[in-house]
């Protein structure tokens, strides 16, 4: 089931929403208590890509190697890598 976004018209409440694509939309505010006055908002979709092989590999190098530089600058950084924090 998809989470959908919603905002109430009478309060300005965003609050987020598990329901299945063809039930209806919330009725209720459960901030104000408000009736009818829910409206779905457009929200941004997650897209995932795989990567595999070479490129998993390679991104997986620059990201180590990048992490590695930030570490040197960054005392509590290196402790949580190296597990003595």
């Amino acid at each position: 089931m998809p989470i959908y976004d919603f905002r109430c018209k009478h309060c300005g409440y965003e609050f987020e929403d598990l329901i299945k694509m063809d039930d209806p939309n919330p009725e209720v505010c459960p901030e104000c208590g408000a009736k009818n006055e829910i409206q779905k908002l457009i929200s941004k979709s997650e897209i995932r890509v795989e990567l595999t092989g070479r490129d998993l590999i390679t991104k997986l190098r620059a990201e180590g190697k990048a992490m590695a530089k930030e570490a040197r600058r960054n005392d509590t950084l290196a402790a949580d890598l190296y597990g003595l924090k």
